[in-house]
């Protein structure tokens, strides 16, 4: 390898962080699950006809419309998840707890009664303050496997490469100092990637992983999506339901990555042992979007909903952090490069778009069975990251594109009551969003119980999910020939909602 006689200070490069926001970010910020009162987690989130839950509000706003009084409610939540990451034959497990809020609303009721009610059309005039999870980040997970074909290094090769190489010094380029990733420039601080010796103004990863390496990552994540959410809804002639929702949702999330090579080959003079790589990311921010719903109720057996939702249009900042640290045995010992401070990058990403059909049948007062049919534009997923960036936006959007499909989701749930006791069960099944991997539908089953009296109610509600994503260490132009991880996650939530009307 050849021995760098210079020591380049990195710049500050917000383009690094425009390339970090890549299409597995996108899915993992714009997907959202059923989440809510316990009611609504017991019926799997069928509840976009059903009205007078805060959970169904938050499918379909013109549930509001049905509260005849107001009402608060609040709703504790114990989540359990453990992840099966399946890699080149061998399979690791993680598994992690949180205890969490999922919900809390107040909903102020103003309904007609006596002649007000007779001589109006209008029957209610309902608002509703409160917030309900979207999502939560909180899972680990790792894989671990041998590879003979590729190491996770050459990425940063080919990243310099594309942004103008190496001089003839062995230096980098000027374009390439200013542009590349914290985590090429490591690369190329610990020795681990230097001129090809075929071409001195290329860089050439030097990790020997024809004689073969293990390789693994650990993924750390926590966090969680919560919305704020100001809702209207009223209620026409009992026959029409409508509601509009302006929803803030604020993103706090964490993650630490580690990715991991080591030399299997049992030859201690081939100037490489391991390379660790350890990145950090927080990303915090919030954004706005609209919900629109209306409910039709042609008589008192049936309900029928649609819903709207618009893409979040969010505003997100991203602080980042990498270490890096090699051993290259005989020719430079252990190296290793960690950046003076972190680096913040501000940046724009809209979610998916939602539509949403929904049907009950109620069956008087023994109870009702309920299905919601949704529609998600994964496709329709942005970034935007201002002037200066439009390659690389360019590039991440088209990725999304790519990899990406619209999917659908199909809810089923169902009550029976028992004079002040409900029972309660539903299935939920999530469209795969991936282009090129099959298994990427999800699926969950929940069962319920609550008690109502006149004044007070406590539901209970249990979820397990089971859902699976694929993961990958790192991409290569030279070839697609790159082991695919399957991360298996399985979820349990408890949730207990209490309710006080007045």
């Amino acid at each position: 390898m050849y021995k760098k006689t210079t020591l380049i200070l990195a710049s500050l490069c917000f383009g690094y962080f425009a390339q970090a926001q890549d299409e597995h970010d996108a899915l993992l910020l714009g997907r959202t699950y059923q989440y809510g009162t316990a009611r609504n987690l017991s019926l799997s989130g069928a509840t976009g006809s059903l009205g007078a839950d805060y959970g169904a509000v938050g499918n379909n706003p013109a549930g509001l419309g049905l509260y005849r009084k107001s009402e608060f409610s609040f709703t504790p939540n114990v989540l359990a998840t453990n992840a099966d990451g399946e890699y080149q034959g061998s399979s690791l497990s993680e598994s992690n707890s949180r205890f969490n809020f999922n919900q809390a609303s107040i909903v102020f009721a103003k309904a007609k009664s006596g002649k007000n009610y007779t001589n109006s059309n209008w029957k209610t005039s309902n608002f509703a303050i409160g917030f309900n999870r979207l999502a939560n980040f909180h899972t680990n997970y790792t894989y671990r496997g041998n590879d003979t074909k590729s190491s996770f290094v050459e990425n940063f090769s080919e990243e310099i490469n594309a942004a103008g190489g190496l001089k003839a010094n062995g230096d980098l380029s000027d374009n390439a100092n200013e542009t590349i990733s914290d985590a090429a420039y490591g690369a190329y601080q610990v020795f681990i990637i230097d001129p090809d010796n075929n071409d001195s103004l290329r860089a050439k990863s030097f990790v020997p992983f024809s004689t073969g390496l293990e390789r693994s990552k650990t993924i750390q994540r926590n966090g969680a999506n919560n919305e704020l959410a100001f809702s209207y809804g009223a209620n026409y002639q009992e026959k029409v339901l409508i509601g509009v929702t302006i929803g803030i949702p604020i993103i706090n999330f964490n993650e630490t990555e580690v990715l991991l090579e080591n030399d299997i080959s049992g030859d201690p003079d081939n100037d490489f042992d391991y390379i660790d790589l350890v990145q950090k990311l927080a990303t915090a921010g919030s954004g706005v979007n609209l919900k629109f719903g209306a409910i039709f109720k042609p008589n008192e057996s049936f309900r029928f909903g649609a819903a709207l939702h618009t893409p979040t249009w969010y505003s997100l900042s991203d602080v980042s952090s990498i270490q890096i640290e090699a051993n290259t045995e005989n020719y430079r010992g252990v190296s290793r490069y960690q950046p003076e401070s972190s680096r913040l990058f501000d940046y724009r990403y809209n979610s998916p778009m939602k539509a949403m059909a929904s049907a009950t049948a109620l069956f008087g007062k023994q109870g009702f069975l309920s299905a919601d049919v949704e529609w998600i534009n994964y496709t329709g997923m942005q970034y935007r990251y201002g002037n200066g960036f439009e390659a690389a936006e360019q590039r991440v959007n088209s990725a999304i594109k790519q990899t990406y499909q619209n999917a659908a989701n199909v809810r089923i749930g169902g009550e029976i009551r028992l004079d002040e006791i409900a029972l309660r069960a539903g299935y939920g099944f999530y469209g795969n969003p991936y282009q090129d991997f099959n298994d990427g539908a999800a699926q969950s089953a929940s069962l319920g119980v609550g008690y109502r009296s006149k004044g007070f109610y406590i539901d209970l509600g249990a979820q397990y999910m089971f859902l699976q994503d694929p993961d990958q260490t790192h991409t290569l132009a030279r070839t697609n020939d790159i082991p695919t991880a399957v991360i298996a996650t399985n979820n349990v939530q408890i949730a207990a909602t209490m309710g006080f009307r007045f």
